[in-house]
């Protein structure tokens, strides 16, 4: 289950919990229906922990299978199908620790406010994300526009480092968010980050092209960058000439301009 998933089962088991929460936390089922466990809902009281005891009466299916976005089943040929389930209606909630926070609070003491550019490594599906070459292009408009904000890329093991930006090196996802909380800014794709910066309230100009649907999967205070065809979103899970002609219709001037007001008005809303 992906750390996006996880996020997105966790806005779910709040919904439910909120509905009654006398009757105590909502226990996650994996598709054999055993308990499931993911790092991202530590500390949570929406969500049981396995083994803690007191197993909760109301049971939520997640993962592959029972994804609430996605309309099943679909296969290859078909592609993703979007329901009508919208992430904004049931927001994710992230919950740090101290240890997790100080890693975002001492990268400021140390650089100031800074903005994460997170670079989608080649592993997501080339549907879902633009050319290394792009990155390339926004890093030196971001670095022209931003007036030298520190630009800040989490590296991790199966990370594809950007040169000239700042690597955050960190050992997980839970880590990465501490990171994040202490960011001025997130540039991304769709996916796990842009879903924690929901839950932690970081501003984000999230990339999305033409593959994945920004109505159900998208939050309304990010600015979110959606290739307009009419064919948007397609769903293809194999490569598509629709989506590579989104993502290269993506002007990496337009997304600095943008980044560089999002964060400029952050600055100034913190300065109050």
């Amino acid at each position: 289950m992906g750390h996006g998933d996880a996020l997105i089962a966790a806005g779910q088991a709040q919904t439910f919990y909120d509905s009654d929460p006398a009757r105590g936390p909502i226990v996650m089922l994996d598709g054999d229906q055993g308990p499931r466990w993911n790092a991202v809902w530590a500390g949570n009281p929406a969500i049981w922990v396995p083994g803690s005891g007191g197993l909760a009466h109301r049971h939520l299916k997640t993962g592959r299978g029972y994804l609430p976005y996605l309309r099943y089943p679909y296969s290859t040929a078909t592609g993703w199908r979007f329901t009508d389930y919208r992430v904004r209606d049931h927001r994710p909630r992230l919950y740090l620790t101290h240890t997790e926070m100080t890693l975002g609070d001492a990268l400021v003491d140390q650089l100031g406010r800074y903005v994460i550019l997170e670079p989608t490594a080649s592993r997501k599906h080339v549907n879902r994300r633009p050319a290394r070459a792009f990155w390339e292009l926004l890093r030196l408009q971001l670095k022209a526009t931003l007036q030298n904000a520190p630009i800040v890329q989490l590296v991790h093991a199966e990370a594809e480092y950007l040169h000239g930006t700042i690597p955050a090196v960190h050992t997980g996802f839970r880590d990465a968010c501490g990171i994040l909380n202490g960011a001025a800014l997130l540039i991304t794709t769709e996916g796990g980050l842009a879903h924690a910066a929901a839950a932690l309230h970081v501003p984000a100009v999230v990339l999305w092209g033409g593959n994945i649907s920004c109505a159900n999967l998208g939050y309304p205070e990010h600015v979110n960058f959606v290739d307009p065809s009419p064919e948007t979103p397609c769903g293809r899970l194999v490569a598509c000439d629709h989506c590579a002609a989104g993502w290269a219709a993506l002007d990496p001037v337009a997304v600095a301009l943008m980044a560089a007001k999002v964060y400029t008005d952050g600055l100034a809303r913190s300065r109050r």
